[in-house]
């Protein structure tokens, strides 16, 4: 008589830590995805391309081309009223 050969049911905490391990590597898959966005952005400030500020009214970051950020700052310096509040 021949027996069938069964394959080892995997229990539930074998299955619960796989999939911890899987989510963990989600997580460090989508880490690594912004770490590259962020070294992009710091080699485009590095560059002159863009800046990164504040905003005035809400505090939130702000990123802006380098020409319109000049451009804006030629305008407040050509504005009487904000350069007289300056000094």
């Amino acid at each position: 008589m021949l027996t069938e050969q069964k394959k080892p049911k995997r229990g539930m905490k074998e299955v619960r830590e796989l999939i911890r391990v899987e989510r963990g590597m989600k997580e460090i898959r989508e880490l690594i995805r912004v770490e590259r966005g962020m070294k992009e952005i710091r080699e485009l400030i590095r560059e002159g391309s863009i800046r990164l500020s504040v905003s005035d009214k809400g505090g939130e970051f702000v990123v802006i081309p380098r020409q319109l950020d000049i451009a804006v700052t030629n305008k407040h310096l050509e504005d009487a009223y904000f350069t007289d509040h300056l000094l």
